[in-house]
């Protein structure tokens, strides 16, 4: 008991707190000493009650279970924590690979971008050295056209001066002529045109354009003759066009021979002429497609058709709108005459 009180003596006096009503509880660090004593003992060593003393044992033990759970809590902490480590760690790995595929597509992209874009700059340089190409070709056809129109115009003019006195007859009924067409438009033409007896136009040669028609009832062919001087050709022109010629009901037209541009163009002209002689004008077509239109002292000349219609458009207003002065002059004219 004495060996008791001095070892207990050795440490300090518990201290002492409220545990309800009537318990009391004993310091965390004082109770493992006073479990290795009887309860007796601690009573009369503390001088404490033996229920003080039961009530702090109970506590003790529900510290140890709490300590107990705590290091079960510790455990269970480290075992989530290596845990989440290795699905962490598993997780890393993952995106790591996935990193590197993701970077393995990049570069391969980058490298399909670098490769189209050094196809897109050869692509570049090739249409630059097309378009280049091409307005050097479409340059070359311009001078070429230039120089074809020129070539065919001349074309033509000499081809025109190889027929300057030929003289083409339009619907001269077939067999007219007999066998020897030369010699019945010799006769035939002073008595066709009187202006030409004092000075009969010599004849050179004349024929039938085409095969000889079946048909009685077709469309005669043209006839085609040619004069020995160029003066006799448009003597016979001027005489036919201030006298139409009839012949057998039918009238027979005469035209000077060109060649087949010259045709062409000088048919276009045709249908614009007849429009300004319908506006009051006369219309002549000069060699080789030059319109010339005349009224009183006006006189217009007209290489391009459309130039003609916009003109003969402008002069159709300019003709109202004088109609509209003049009628407007009269009727001031006569209130002023009424108010004198």
């Amino acid at each position: 008991m004495a060996g008791g009180s001095q070892v207990l003596g050795a440490f300090p006096p518990p201290t002492v707190r409220k545990c309800g009503p009537e318990y009391i509880s004993l310091p965390k660090t004082q109770i493992p000493l006073m479990v290795h004593y009887p309860l007796g003992i601690l009573s009369d060593v503390y001088n404490l009650p033996a229920r003080t003393l039961k009530c702090s044992l109970v506590n003790q033990s529900a510290a140890a279970e709490i300590e107990a759970t705590m290091a079960s809590t510790e455990t269970l902490t480290v075992l989530i924590e290596k845990t989440l480590e290795k699905h962490f760690a598993k997780a890393e790995a993952a995106s790591k690979e996935g990193f590197t595929r993701l970077e393995q597509r990049l570069d391969a992209l980058r490298s399909d971008f670098l490769s189209l874009k050094e196809e897109t700059k050869a692509l570049k340089e090739a249409h630059t050295n097309l378009t280049e190409r091409t307005a050097g070709v479409e340059q070359a056809h311009t001078a070429l056209s230039k120089t074809m129109t020129t070539v065919e115009t001349k074309l033509a003019e000499q081809e025109d001066r190889s027929r300057q006195n030929n003289i083409i007859v339009h619907g001269l009924g077939e067999g007219k002529q007999g066998s020897n067409a030369l010699q019945y438009i010799t006769a035939q033409l002073p008595l066709w045109f009187p202006i030409l007896k004092e000075m009969p136009p010599e004849i050179m040669k004349a024929h039938r354009i085409g095969p000889p028609r079946s048909n009685a009832t077709a469309k005669p062919r043209v006839m085609i003759f040619m004069c020995l001087r160029y003066t006799d050709r448009a003597r016979i022109l001027k005489a036919a066009r201030d006298s139409p010629l009839v012949v057998g009901e039918k009238e027979v037209r005469f035209s000077a021979d060109y060649s087949v541009a010259t045709r062409i163009r000088r048919k276009s002209c045709y249908p614009v002429m007849e429009k300004a002689r319908r506006a009051g004008f006369q219309a002549f077509l000069l060699y080789p497609a030059t319109i010339k239109v005349s009224k009183g002292h006006e006189h217009n000349f007209f290489v391009d058709t459309t130039k003609l219609e916009e003109f003969l458009g402008s002069h159709g207003k300019r003709i109202n709108l004088l109609f509209w002065f003049r009628a407007a002059g009269h009727v001031m004219a006569s209130q002023t005459l009424l108010i004198g």
